[in-house]
């Protein structure tokens, strides 16, 4: 649309080019958003995008089902943890940030599904040689084998690392516990990928000595790859888009008890412009509306 194609080119102006967030400053308020909700004493949290209009009765039944459902998986008296929407699946490629394979099924983002074991070059959007150690897999002309693992830390990461499938909630609305928040904000790779999106992305200096040092190398060498590295993705043909929502998947991925929820699609909610007499038996129910003019 115009005002999507608006604000493409008002992220591309401001450095950041961050779909999802846009720009580089609305992804850091949107990593400031969850630190700040890791503080807060409510069960559960939700996030929906600017364009969406919630239903409070609905919003409020959600929310109290999504308590209850927590309280009743409790383990030794401890609520579940929730991550809850309409679930998708994409891989992610840690070095550059992108989100690649995309599936609205796991059986769709499978390996057997058209995955791509050639070149890394070969890798877009759809298809992806990636796995979960994100080694990815090879051939030997008998068997498919799963490759060896790959360092996945994004600053050491090398550019065909690719880590998945993983389940991501989609945008326009999705719940999670707050004690799952907790948990994200304390996770090795929320905590390595926000500090090296500052860096690769962001406003933080170059050549931030403190960062270069953790990687044993000088503050102008540091800067250097870092240059490299911008570079190397601009001209990679990937989308420079980040998807904070596949992020979300690949950083809750590794949580060892999470429960997901999923909701319909078009009961949670309907996209517009969208004929609304096609699904009058849902709208009682209907949560919310998203791209709303």
């Amino acid at each position: 649309t115009l005002r999507g194609q608006r604000r493409w080119a008002a992220g591309l102006r401001q450095g950041g080019g961050i779909t999802g967030a846009i720009t580089w400053t609305q992804y850091a308020k949107v990593v400031a958003w969850l630190r700040y909700a890791a503080t807060q004493p409510e069960p559960l949290i939700a996030k929906g995008d600017d364009d969406l209009l919630a239903v409070p009765q609905m919003l409020s039944a959600y929310a109290q089902l999504l308590v209850e459902m927590s309280a009743a998986a409790a383990d030794g008296g401890t609520p579940a943890d929730l991550y809850a929407g309409v679930f998708e699946w994409y891989s992610w490629k840690p070095a550059g940030f992108h989100a690649k394979a995309w599936g609205r099924t796991r059986v769709a983002t499978s390996v057997l599904a058209g995955v791509d074991l050639g070149p890394n070059s070969a890798c877009d959007v759809y298809t992806c040689n990636c796995s979960a150690n994100g080694g990815g897999w090879s051939w030997d002309g008998w068997e498919l084998r799963e490759a060896p693992p790959r360092d996945t830390n994004p600053a050491t990461a090398a550019a065909e690392t690719c880590v998945g499938p993983q389940a991501f909630a989609k945008g326009p609305l999705k719940f999670i516990s707050t004690r799952a928040v907790r948990w994200l904000v304390r996770s090795d790779r929320f905590r390595a990928d926000t500090r090296y999106a500052e860096q690769l992305l962001g406003d933080a200096p170059s050549g931030s000595s403190a960062f270069a040092a953790e990687m044993g190398m000088s503050t102008s060498a540091w800067a250097a790859e870092l240059s490299r590295r911008r570079e190397a993705r601009r001209a990679s043909g990937e989308r420079p888009h980040l998807s904070e929502d596949a992020q979300w998947g690949y950083w809750m991925a590794p949580h060892p008890t999470l429960h997901l929820v999923h909701f319909m699609k078009f009961v949670a909610w309907l996209d517009l412009p969208r004929p609304l007499h096609d699904d009058t038996n849902r709208l009682p129910r209907l949560l919310s509306i998203h791209k709303l003019p």
